[in-house]
């Protein structure tokens, strides 16, 4: 069984930065952060993932992204420290695809001819990526797994089960 993949083909026209496409985050419609949070149970148990298209490669980088996120929660932790937590991540794990710290860069087939002006926009659209996502993880972690309308102060023991699982045995 192949791993999903993104349904937010090139073919939508995005402006596209050392393969990863900005594709607009909105909180209102379904976008690539909530393709993510739908996405990343399954694919978690995947060893190999094909990239189809750009969209697949801001997945990867999405499921990993919120593979660290979960590593951060404890079953301790409450919501509103969560929040901060991730928050002060998603700022401080500025290390995008292209840059020399990059462990992925192989793998995102990273260009070399990219300017610094494009390379500084890919920055500031990873980083609203990354606390956009955190935000939308953090209501799906704290509710309740029975009645999902219900928000909690302890993480769901559902969500914290895949922080032992990896990726394609990879990390951020």
């Amino acid at each position: 069984m192949p791993a999903y993949h993104s349904t937010f083909i090139d073919t939508f026209n995005f402006k596209v930065i050392n393969n990863i496409p900005l594709i607009p985050l909105d909180t209102n419609q379904y976008d690539i952060t909530d393709e993510v949070l739908d996405l990343f149970k399954a694919n978690t148990f995947f060893k190999n993932f094909e990239f189809l298209n750009n969209s697949d490669r801001l997945l990867t980088y999405g499921i990993l992204y919120i593979n660290s996120l979960l590593l951060i929660l404890n079953p301790t932790l409450n919501k509103n420290d969560a929040t901060r937590k991730f928050y002060n991540y998603a700022i401080d794990n500025n290390i995008v695809p292209g840059d020399v710290n990059f462990k992925l860069n192989s793998m995102f087939m990273i260009q070399s001819n990219v300017n610094r002006s494009d390379l500084e926009e890919l920055k500031q659209y990873l980083q609203a990526f990354r606390i956009t996502l955190a935000n939308k993880l953090i209501s799906k972690v704290y509710t309740d797994f029975k009645d999902p309308m219900v928000v909690t102060d302890v993480p769901n023991k559902f969500w914290l089960q895949f922080s032992k699982r990896k990726f394609m045995n990879k990390s951020l």
